[in-house]
């Protein structure tokens, strides 16, 4: 699913590198959708995403996430 995810992500996210979504991709494995941000940070954590990673998402605006392909879009906007 999230090679999947990546590959249409890279395409629509110019100058993203597809190994940075892939670093996202390895955290978010296994996260059960929809999913508060604090839930999520604590899933990042205990799955050992690096600091960046978790700063990265603590930075976000958004509250909630109903799909990876949501956190994807809101890591890297177009």
């Amino acid at each position: 699913m999230f090679d999947k995810l990546k590959e249409t992500l890279t395409g629509a996210t110019s100058g993203v590198d597809s190994d940075a979504l892939g670093g996202y991709a390895q955290y978010l494995k296994d996260v059960q959708f929809p999913i508060s941000k604090e839930a999520l940070l604590d899933h990042l954590q205990a799955n050992g995403a690096t600091e960046a990673v978790v700063a990265h998402v603590q930075s976000l605006s958004r509250d909630h996430f109903d799909s990876a392909e949501e956190v994807f879009a809101t890591l890297f906007p177009r």
